[in-house]
């Protein structure tokens, strides 16, 4: 049996490795809505939370659809009075 003295030699504290990442879940985001984006709130490629708010509709043109939406309701409103 040989026994050999310990000694100091410098130690790299990183490797570098070639390889491929895949995402496990991938999503589709599709408009519902006719509108502008204002805010993006997530980074490509970033993992988000379920049921988080990724992009908001300007507001401005979120109300004009709103109200264009209600104005059938109002309509048939006045005329049943």
């Amino acid at each position: 049996m040989t026994v050999t003295a310990a000694e100091m030699k410098p130690v790299s504290l990183s490797e570098v490795f070639t390889g491929r990442v895949e995402a496990v879940i991938r999503v589709a985001l599709i408009a519902r809505v006719p509108g502008y984006v204002k805010p993006i709130n997530f980074k490509d490629g970033s993992t988000v939370a379920a049921a988080g708010v990724l992009v908001e509709i300007e507001p401005d043109s979120n109300e004009a659809t709103v109200t264009y939406v209600q104005i059938p309701s109002w309509v048939t409103e006045q005329r049943l009075t």
